[in-house]
């Protein structure tokens, strides 16, 4: 295995180590496979490097998941909101309004901080990953359609049918899938 550089991600080089490893394999168990790729890692000059940068995003995320959930209003935990009434409805609605964070390229704003151009990003954004996940789902009922009940997809395609088939109805973009 080639040494990792310091701009490499734990994902990353863990994503990397686990294709390896897969290779030539019909089934994998996931805990023996993520042992198998923690003890190669390990060795690695980096990795605590690694595991400090990954440690961090992780608790990034923590963090804004808290800050999230901090601005719920009272009483809206475990309650379904189509459940309450109206005025109670859109009282949860304003406080999640005015608590919403947006992903606007790298960073996160408050959703009553952004910009046009700000709204113009994150729409395209969501409308993009929209999109993705509708050809994604196509793509599944095109392969059903193809299927009986105990048929695995492995039975009733090739891996070239189904690049074709992914390719017809997903698009060209193979760094999506």
């Amino acid at each position: 295995m080639a040494i990792a550089t310091r701009k490499t991600t734990l994902r990353w080089a863990a994503h990397d180590r686990a294709k390896h490893l897969l290779q030539g394999l019909d089934e994998v168990e996931v805990p023996e496979l993520t042992n198998q790729v923690l003890a190669e890692l390990e060795q690695m000059p980096n990795f605590h490097a690694l595991v400090m940068d990954e440690a961090r995003a992780i608790i990034y995320s923590a963090v804004l998941a808290a800050v999230a959930t901090t601005r719920k209003p009272a009483g809206a935990y475990g309650v379904r909101i189509r459940e309450m009434p109206l005025a109670q409805r859109l009282e949860v609605r304003k406080a999640q309004i005015s608590a919403w964070m947006e992903r606007v390229g790298h960073h996160h704003v408050r959703l009553l901080e952004m910009t046009k151009q700000d709204l113009a990003i994150a729409s395209q954004d969501r409308a993009r990953v929209g999109e993705y996940h509708t050809r994604i789902a196509e793509l599944w009922q095109l392969i059903m359609a193809g299927m009986d009940e105990t048929q695995h997809v492995e039975d009733a395609y090739s891996i070239d049918d189904l690049a074709r088939l992914y390719e017809e109805t997903v698009g060209a973009d193979p760094t999506t899938i």
